[in-house]
């Protein structure tokens, strides 16, 4: 499988058109990360059952859904965590043999999937 990218543009640099989608960075004054107003999470065209509250930013300056682009993984509240990999298990259950995933070890990727024949994932679900 070959090695794909993306990237991301602000200001000036977004390319207008009728399908731009436009999320606001948010800044935390406890930390100096940016983060999003995340609503939900949805897998497969099923919005999953996860409360607003889990990823709202708290008074105290606690919660909230953090974007960092350096890392390497992304870490989300447990309930969410929970819910999310019960509904990617049950999504890559149907592609049997040709999706698998990646042991975890002390890492948490949990939510990691190696795809292991490109070809059964045509029209994979967005």
């Amino acid at each position: 499988m070959g090695a794909t990218s993306s990237f991301i543009r602000f200001g000036a640099d977004i390319e207008q058109g009728p399908d731009l989608s436009v999320t606001e960075l948010r800044r935390n004054n406890n930390i100096v990360l940016y983060c999003i107003n995340l609503i939900g999470i949805n897998v497969n065209g099923y919005m999953l059952n996860i409360p607003e509250q889990e990823f709202e930013i708290k008074k105290d300056g606690s919660g909230g859904s953090i974007i960092d682009s350096g890392a390497a993984f992304s870490h989300i509240r447990r309930a969410a965590h929970d819910s999310l990999l019960r509904a990617l298990e049950a999504v890559f259950a149907g592609y049997g043999d040709t999706v698998k995933r990646v042991p975890s070890g002390d890492v948490p990727f949990e939510l990691c999937y190696e795809v292991l024949k490109q070809e059964a994932f045509q029209g994979f679900p967005q």
